[in-house]
C-alpha cells in the first residue's frame, strides 16, 4: 500500500536540518533556528510540541538519541551544531548536562554506540568516538581528505565514514584503517548500517545508493533513483526497506533492496529534504527546508485530514524545483592579498567573498584565488559551511562575475592546449573560447609531446542550467488550457543534471521535444548534448530503440536550411555522444551521413560563425582520436584528406587550433600519406600570421614531423 502524509509538524522557523526517533517513540528534530524540539505521539491527531532544548550558538546540524540506563531511564539527547559543539540533554529537565568539545569545524554526524558512547563526524576532515561521561575523545579517526560528513558503527566492530573526497573508510575500533571504497562520483553525505552486522549503505552527490561489505568485498549493489544530491538515508529495523532523501524533493522508499529493488516516490513542496527518520510503526520522518517536520503512513487510519492533505498537494504543484539563492543570499567582494580565515590564522588568497545566507548573522567568507576552478572552490565553501547544494551554481556564477578570468596559473606546469587550464574546468562561459596567446615561452617538443597524438575526445560540457531551463521555459509550446507542462520540462532538465538511469517515458519526451519549431529547439539540443556525455544515459539514447530516432533528428538539424544555431548545438551533441562506448558505436553508423552534412552545410555553408567554427573543428578533432582509436589503416587516411580539404576555411584561432590537432593525429599514426601542398602553405602561414603560440606549435610540429619524413625524398 503506497504511503501518505499523516501530519505535519510546525513549530522550527527555519529549515530543519535533521530528525531522529527516541526509544519512547517520539521524534526530535534539530533546525537553523539554533533549538532541538521533541515531538511525542498523540494518538490519531500525530504528534504534538512537549520541550524545547536550547544552547548552540550557531544552528543544530545533527540529532540523535542515546539509549537508557539506570541513571536516564528515558536515555539522553545529542545534538551537534556548527558551532563546534555536541551538547547532551536530560530529557526530562531539558537542560544541557554533558558538553563534548574537540571538533575544530562543524559536527556534520552523530552516532550512538551503547548508552555511554557516541560516534561524531565533522567538517573538520575527522571522526572521534566519545565515552560521554569522561567528556574525553577514546579514538580519533584521522586520513580523510576533505569533511567527513558522517559516521556509523557496525556490530561486527567497524566504524565507517563517508567523506566529501568521495571515499567511505572503514576503521577498526583503535582508530587504524581497515580498507577504502570507491566507487561514488561525489561527496559521500549519509550512510547507514544493515542488521546483518557488516552490511552497510551510502549514499551522496552523485545520487547514488550503494550497498558495501565491512570486509572490502567491493560495491555489492548500485540503487539509481535520484535526480540530485542524496543527503539522509535509513534503514527499516527488520532491513525491508530503506528510505533516502535529498535535493530533488522526493522522499524515495526502496523495498526488495537485496535484489531488483522497488521504488515509491514521494514528493515534497521544498527542494531541500535534509533528514529522514522511521519511528517503530514504520512511519517515515522527514525534516525540509520549508521548516516543517513531515510524518508519512501507510495505514489508513493515520491520514492526514482533508484540508492538510489538498494543501499539501497544492504546495507541491506550486513548489519551484530550484532554490532561489538570490532572495536569501547577498554577496559582497573584495579583492584581498591576506585574509584571516575563520581559525584566526592568516590565509592568502587573491579574493574574499562576503556571503550572507541568514539575517542576523556575520556574512561567511568564501575565499577565491585567481585561476581556481570555480565550481571546486564553491563546491568547498558550501562542504565547510554545510550549506544546500541548490546554492552552487549561483556563487559559481557570482565568483564568475566578480572576478577577472584567467586561464592558469602562472606555477602550472602543463597546459591543458584545449582550455590553457591545467585541466578541464567545468562551467566556464563558453566551451568555444580561444585562450589567446600563451604567456609562457615553452618550446615545441613539450606543448607537441602533450598534445599529438590525442587520444581523448574534447567535450562541450559547460552548462548555466537554471538558463537553459528558464529558455525552455520560455520557448515551450503550452498545452490546449494555456499552460505549461512543467512535469515534461523537469523530467529533461533532470536528464540533463544527472546520471541516473532514464525512463523510457523520459527519452520518449526528449524525441518529443526535439520536433519543437526550429526558433524554439535550441535550448532543447543543449540539454541534449548535457545528458549524453553521462553513460548510463548514452548507452540507452544510443540503443536500437533510440539511436535512429535520435540521428535522424540530429542530422536533420545539420541541414542546409537549419539554422545556425542547431547546427553548432547538433555537432555539440555529436562530439559529447563519442565521449561513451554506445555513443561511437552510432557515430560509427552514421558518420558518412555526417561528414557530407559537416561539409556542405556547415563548412561550406552561410553563417560559419566563431561557435559553429569551433563546434565543426572539435567534431574533426574528435572523429581523429576515433578513427586512430581503431587504427584502420584506410579510415585513417580518408579522414587525413577530408581534414586537409577543409582546413582553409576556418577562420577562428581556437578552430584553426582543433582542425591542426585533428591533422597532427591522423598524421602520428599515417607519416606514409600525403599532405598537400596546399597543407603545407596553410601551416606556414599560421606560424608567421597566428598570434596565438599554441597554434603556432602545433603547425610547427606538423611542419617538423613531415620535414624529417620527406628530407631524402
Amino acid at each position: 500500500m503506497p504511503f501518505h502524509l499523516f501530519n505535519v509538524l510546525q513549530g522550527h522557523s527555519k529549515d530543519v536540518r535533521a530528525v531522529s526517533v527516541t526509544p519512547e517513540g517520539s521524534i526530535l528534530s534539530g533546525s537553523r533556528d539554533l533549538l532541538a524540539k521533541l515531538w511525542t505521539p498523540a494518538g490519531t491527531d500525530g504528534f504534538v510540541h512537549s520541550a524545547t532544548y536550547k544552547g548552540h550558538e550557531e544552528y543544530i546540524t545533527c540529532v540523535q538519541s542515546i539509549p537508557p540506563s539506570e541513571a536516564f531511564p528515558r536515555g539522553l539527547y545529542v545534538t551537534g551544531g556548527y558551532d563546534r559543539k555536541i551538547l547532551i540533554f536530560n530529557p526530562e529537565t531539558e537542560e544541557v548536562i554533558i558538553t563534548l568539545e574537540g571538533h575544530t569545524s562543524a559536527v556534520t554526524s552523530i552516532f550512538a554506540v551503547k548508552n555511554d558512547c557516541i560516534l561524531t563526524s565533522s567538517s573538520d576532515g575527522t571522526a572521534k568516538m566519545w565515552n560521554i561521561y569522561a567528556r574525553v575523545a577514546k579514538v580519533t579517526f584521522t586520513g580523510h581528505d576533505l569533511p567527513v560528513w558522517s559516521v556509523i558503527y557496525l556490530t561486527a566492530g567497524f566504524i565507517v565514514t563517508g567523506c566529501a573526497d568521495k571515499i567511505v573508510r572503514v576503521f577498526k575500533k583503535d582508530g587504524t584503517i581497515s580498507c577504502s571504497l570507491e566507487g561514488h562520483t561525489d561527496c559521500v553525505r549519509a550512510l547507514a548500517p544493515l542488521n546483518d552486522s557488516v552490511q552497510f549503505l551510502s549514499c551522496g552527490n552523485d545520487g547514488i545508493v550503494r550497498r558495501w561489505s565491512a570486509y572490502n568485498d567491493g560495491c555489492l549493489q548500485a540503487y539509481h533513483g535520484h535526480s540530485n544530491s542524496i543527503y539522509a538515508i535509513v534503514t527499516s529495523l527488520d532491513n525491508t526497506f530503506f528510505v533516502t532523501a535529498g535535493e530533488d524533493s522526493q522522499l524515495i522508499l526502496w523495498t526488495n533492496i537485496f535484489a531488483e529493488p522497488n521504488i515509491e516516490q514521494i514528493e515534497h513542496p521544498s527542494q531541500t529534504i535534509w533528514d529522514v527518520a522511521i519511528l517503530p510503526n514504520n512511519d517515515i520522518v522527514t525534516g525540509a527546508s520549508d521548516g516543517n517536520i513531515r510524518i508519512f503512513s501507510q495505514d489508513d487510519e493515520r491520514m492526514a485530514s482533508v484540508e492538510v492533505m489538498a494543501a499539501f498537494v497544492k504546495e507541491c504543484e506550486e513548489a519551484k524545483n530550484v532554490a532561489n539563492l538570490n532572495e536569501t543570499t547577498r554577496m559582497d567582494t573584495r579583492e584581498s592579498n591576506e585574509v584571516k580565515g575563520d581559525g584566526g590564522a592568516k590565509q592568502t588568497s587573491d579574493f574574499v567573498f562576503f556571503v550572507d545566507v541568514e539575517d542576523g548573522k556575520p556574512p561567511l567568507k568564501l575565499y577565491y584565488n585567481k585561476g581556481d576552478d570555480e565550481y571546486e572552490s564553491a563546491k568547498k565553501f558550501i562542504d565547510q559551511n554545510n550549506l544546500s547544494y541548490a546554492y552552487l551554481q549561483q556563487i559559481v556564477d557570482f565568483i564568475r562575475q566578480n572576478t577577472p578570468q584567467t586561464s592558469t596559473k602562472p606555477s602550472e606546469p602543463y597546459i591543458d592546449p584545449f582550455t590553457g587550464g591545467s585541466r578541464y574546468i567545468p562551467g566556464g562561459d563558453r566551451d568555444d573560447q580561444s585562450t589567446g596567446k600563451d604567456s609562457s615561452n615553452s618550446s615545441v617538443e613539450p606543448l607537441s609531446k602533450s598534445i599529438f597524438p590525442q587520444k581523448e575526445y574534447v567535450l562541450f560540457e559547460v552548462a548555466n542550467i537554471p538558463k537553459i531551463q528558464d529558455k525552455i521555459l520560455e520557448l515551450c509550446p503550452k498545452t490546449a488550457t494555456g499552460e505549461i507542462d512543467s512535469d515534461r520540462i523537469n523530467t529533461i532538465i533532470t536528464l540533463g543534471t544527472t546520471n541516473v538511469k532514464p525512463s523510457s517515458d523520459a527519452l520518449h519526451i526528449l524525441m518529443d521535444m526535439m520536433h519543437w519549431p526550429e526558433g524554439n529547439v535550441f535550448p532543447v539540443l543543449d540539454i541534449t548534448r548535457l545528458a549524453i556525455r553521462k553513460d548510463v544515459i548514452n548507452h540507452k539514447l544510443c540503443s536500437n530503440e533510440f539511436g535512429p530516432k535520435l540521428m535522424k533528428n540530429i542530422l536533420g538539424y545539420m541541414a542546409p536550411s537549419s539554422l545556425p544555431v542547431n547546427k553548432m548545438l547538433a555537432i555539440r551533441v555529436i562530439c559529447n555522444m563519442m565521449s561513451q562506448p554506445s555513443g561511437e558505436e552510432l557515430y560509427a553508423k552514421n558518420k558518412d551521413d555526417i561528414f557530407s552534412l559537416l561539409r556542405t552545410s556547415v563548412i561550406e555553408g552561410t553563417n560559419f560563425n566563431k561557435p559553429l567554427q569551433v563546434a565543426a573543428a572539435t567534431l574533426l578533432l574528435n572523429s581523429s582520436v576515433y578513427f586512430t582509436k581503431k587504427n584502420d589503416p584506410n579510415e585513417i587516411r580518408d579522414c587525413l584528406v577530408y581534414v586537409q580539404d577543409l582546413l582553409n576555411f576556418f577562420k577562428d584561432e581556437e578552430a584553426i587550433f582543433r582542425a591542426v590537432v585533428s591533422l597532427g593525429t591522423l598524421y602520428c599514426y599515417s607519416k606514409d600519406s600525403l599532405i598537400s601542398s596546399m597543407t603545407l602553405n596553410f601551416l606556414t602561414s599560421q606560424i608567421s600570421q597566428s598570434k596565438v603560440e599554441k597554434v603556432v606549435t602545433a603547425c610547427k610540429y606538423i611542419l617538423n614531423q613531415w620535414e624529417s619524413v620527406n628530407k631524402n625524398v
